[in-house]
């Protein structure tokens, strides 16, 4: 009798022209492709053979000779130890569920019910639904004006309100979609001199563990206390991968409380696979130095190679090389780049009204940076000067500190029942009763509770008529709350 037992292949063919979605992936999988997106496995290139034909054959159950992703035990504890040497964790914990799992048990491990929580209002909006399920009330840090859509923190200013809080629990988004880095060190010593906790939501900077000397210094180095990273992101780990990470320095008060928190969010059936392709991430970045360092020569050269009407962003702040923010001296909609480029079988992660994100994985192809100057040398934009007083009304959005009426626990979960999909025209004076945001990045215009004004639904309009995608608008309707 065969040790296995493998289905045919006409019959794998039968069922697989019935399952649409595996034979899309299946067709999608095509590598000539160029890959600028997440995850950071690049459709299992970094993987080895046997790790990318034997997928299923690792799925499998806590068993002795396996352990238990969420307790950790048997190897899995070995693979934690080892993240912890590589990355100076005091524990880390692996999540298969995404770092939306991990910021969950996160905030439920530092903050109580009710407790505020200071945070810039720029953050994922899974953070958004966090806090609605643990009941925390947000208090937003102030904001500035950046050369970007999207605002920065103003560390001088968000830095003095915090050393007037008690007890003050932090969380704070570093690199954000970016890149850019925030001095986490200066908001560590801050939250820790007023006996405050500070959790990072480094889901883009998972490679940042390393601590090689050419990336920005991970938050978990700079002091934060709780750190959760997206490992598929950045990374050659399935998506999914993620890990939650306690500083040492509140390992022994946190870690049991931590583990509570993660059984609760988790699913009790963890993917072992995912869990696996973890481990290889890890040792992976451990011996990657030498191929970050040739990937960042790649860098050089697209930046010196790029047409003249293109250039890489270069941000005030600390930027991670990494995301690779692709600027051009004309306004087009979103799609118009994304289009030529697509027609070359050339991916990226975000398409904006005057730029586009590349997220680079550890293990991206110095050449596919060549590929890509070249075919940007190939496009030729018509400016749309119209789409510029867009990219304005997208910065003011952001940095006008929401006008709260009602809180988002109470928007999301106990008066959700009272919210109703209403057109656009009928929604200035109401209370938004969902997040809407561009997706990707996922960053909220409209917060659960927010007071819609007329410029609000202006935005929302412009940016559907200029192709944005957004997260909480269904057949132009917004959720809101009826009287």
């Amino acid at each position: 009798m065969e040790d296995r037992l493998h289905l045919g292949a006409e019959e794998a063919a039968e069922i697989a022209k019935r399952a649409p979605f595996f034979m899309a992936l299946k067709e999608f999988q095509d590598s000539s492709r160029s890959i600028f997106h997440m995850p950071g496995n690049l459709g299992g290139r970094t993987y080895s053979e046997e790790f990318a034909r034997g997928y299923a054959s690792l799925d499998t159950t806590e068993l002795r000779p396996t352990g238990n992703v969420l307790t950790s035990e048997g190897p899995v504890a070995l693979a934690e130890a080892a993240y912890n040497k590589l990355s100076g964790a005091g524990q880390t914990m692996f999540i298969t569920q995404g770092s939306t799992t991990g910021i969950y048990a996160a905030l439920a491990t530092a903050c109580k019910p009710g407790e505020k929580l200071y945070l810039p209002r720029t953050v994922h909006f899974s953070i958004i639904r966090a806090a609605a399920l643990l009941d925390l009330e947000l208090a937003f840090l102030p904001l500035q004006e950046a050369d970007l859509a999207l605002p920065i923190v103003d560390q001088a200013n968000s830095l003095h309100l915090l050393e007037k809080a008690c007890n003050p629990k932090v969380l704070l988004c570093s690199p954000d979609y970016y890149g850019r880095c925030l001095d986490i060190e200066k908001f560590a010593e801050v939250c820790h001199d007023r006996s405050g906790l500070l959790i990072v939501d480094e889901a883009h900077g998972a490679h940042l563990a390393a601590g090689f000397d050419f990336l920005p210094k991970s938050s978990l180095r700079q002091g934060a206390d709780i750190v959760v990273s997206s490992l598929h992101k950045t990374l050659p780990a399935l998506t999914g991968a993620a890990v939650l990470q306690l500083n040492e320095r509140i390992t022994a008060e946190f870690n049991e409380a931590a583990r509570q928190a993660l059984k609760l969010f988790h699913s009790t059936s963890p993917s072992f696979p995912i869990a696996a392709s973890s481990d290889w991430a890890r040792a992976y970045l451990e011996l990657g130095e030498e191929r970050l360092k040739r990937l960042l020569e790649a860098i050089e050269y697209l930046r010196e190679n790029l047409p003249d009407n293109f250039s890489l962003y270069e941000a005030p702040l600390d930027l991670d090389p990494l995301h690779l923010l692709i600027c051009f001296d004309s306004y087009v909609r979103p799609a118009t780049v994304e289009n030529c480029l697509g027609q070359k079988r050339i991916y990226a992660e975000m398409f904006g009204l005057n730029n586009f994100l590349c997220l680079l994985s550890v293990a991206t192809e110095p050449d596919s940076l060549k590929l890509l100057a070249a075919e940007l040398a190939k496009i030729e934009l018509d400016n749309d000067q119209e789409l510029a007083g867009l990219e304005t009304a997208l910065k003011s959005a952001y940095l006008c500190e929401p006008q709260i009426e009602i809180s988002v626990r109470e928007a999301l979960l106990v008066r959700a029942k009272e919210a109703r999909l209403l057109p656009l025209k009928e929604l200035v004076g109401r209370v938004s009763m969902d997040i809407v945001a561009p997706y990707p990045p996922g960053l909220a215009l409209l917060y659960p509770g927010q007071l819609i004004k007329k410029e609000h639904i202006q935005l929302i309009e412009d940016l559907l008529a200029a192709g944005f995608e957004l997260s909480g608008v269904l057949d132009g309707k917004v959720k809101a709350l009826v009287d």
